[in-house]
């Protein structure tokens, strides 16, 4: 028993552990083991909502480039609503790709997975087919994905909710909003068929989307506060 006794008191020195195995203290082990499930749940809820603020700051920050572009296509559009026609021609071209640059934005990425593809993460969300015949249809965009959203845990029977889908931010938008893949492309219609009525509605569909996607932006901040309570909560 003495020698059992040293071992017992040599493997609490060891291991800095009172309680080692269940027969040192059965009750003291059950709580033990309760706290190390309850911290390694704290530890999964800081990993979720770090994957949200994630999620955030990159869908923000590709947004922000978003409604760049758009500024620059609003410019060109007002600027060539009193072109002429070579010019306009010459803009069309430009707008062409800054229509692929924000197709590009549209069918971004975090970790291998698509941001604006519903639950299809693995899908590109928007595509366009650049061998029909005509200028319409090679700028018409397909949205490939569904309807899906992200669902962060963040405390028990919490979760924080994030749009995936991409279709109100550039395509197909709810009641009141506008399709901006489809303004672009009817504008460089427009500024090929030397269109001046055409050109002026699309200058102002594309200041409707620059309008879309701050709302859109200005929706996430209060995810995010959400995000920050339950952060301070757990650590």
């Amino acid at each position: 028993h003495q020698n059992e006794a040293l071992f017992d008191r040599q493997n609490t020195i060891a291991s800095g552990k009172k309680i080692n195995k269940p027969s040192d203290d059965p009750l003291g082990m059950g709580r033990v083991l309760d706290y190390s499930q309850t911290i390694a749940s704290i530890e999964q809820y800081q990993t979720n909502i770090q994957g949200g603020k994630t999620r955030l700051e990159v869908v923000d920050a590709n947004l922000d480039l978003v409604d760049e572009l758009l500024e620059v296509v609003s410019a060109i559009a007002e600027t060539e609503g009193r072109g002429t026609t070579e010019s306009r021609l010459r803009a069309a071209e430009n707008i062409k790709n800054l229509y692929d640059q924000i197709l590009d934005q549209a069918n971004a990425k975090l970790s291998d997975n698509y941001l604006f593809s519903g639950y299809q993460t693995k899908t590109a969300p928007f595509s366009r087919d650049d061998s029909l015949a005509t200028t319409f249809d090679q700028f018409t965009v397909t949205y490939n994905g569904d309807g899906g959203d992200m669902q962060f845990i963040v405390a028990d029977n919490t979760q924080v909710t994030m749009d995936a889908d991409g279709r109100p931010i550039f395509h197909d938008a709810a009641p009141g909003g506008v399709s901006i893949f489809d303004a672009m492309r009817d504008l460089i219609v427009g500024l090929e068929n030397d269109d001046t009525a055409a050109i002026s509605i699309q200058s102002g569909l594309l200041d409707q989307g620059h309008t879309q996607i701050q709302n859109i932006r200005s929706a996430h901040a209060p995810i995010l506060y959400q995000l920050k309570t339950a952060e301070n909560h757990w650590e």
